[in-house]
């Protein structure tokens, strides 16, 4: 029996032997379930986003990852698995607060993407 050695390798091999299997729920505060991923959608949102973000970036470049709590973070990060490049999760700067920080962040990593959500963009 083969040994997956990587986050990733176990993905991809868990999108083959079992695509409809959940992955991932994010859940809300009650415990109710906000949303679900199965293996197959996380390598195939994953992958789309990968070839994206290689136009982007090159293998070694850093990514800052900047996302409410929420599954599009577990995509993004695999993909940056997935091109080679080094994903720099940080928090969501709080409401009211400078982007310093953040500002801060993307600078000390030479980070060269930044990966958000679209309901972030106005706030960043």
């Amino acid at each position: 029996m083969e040994i997956d050695s990587t986050i990733l390798d176990r993905v991809n091999r868990w999108a083959l032997d079992r695509p409809d299997q959940r992955a991932f729920t994010f859940l809300r505060e009650d415990g109710s379930e906000r949303e679900t991923l199965t293996f197959g959608d996380v390598s195939r949102r994953a992958y789309l986003l990968a070839q994206q973000l290689a136009e982007l970036a090159k293998p070694g470049d850093r990514v800052l990852l900047v996302f409410d709590p929420s599954l599009s973070f577990v995509e993004s990060f695999v993909a940056c698995l997935m091109c080679g490049v080094i994903a720099v999760p940080t928090a969501v700067p709080l409401y009211g607060q400078s982007a310093e920080r953040l500002a801060a962040i993307a600078k000390n990593s030479s980070a060269r993407v930044v990966l958000t959500q679209t309901k972030l963009l106005p706030s960043l």
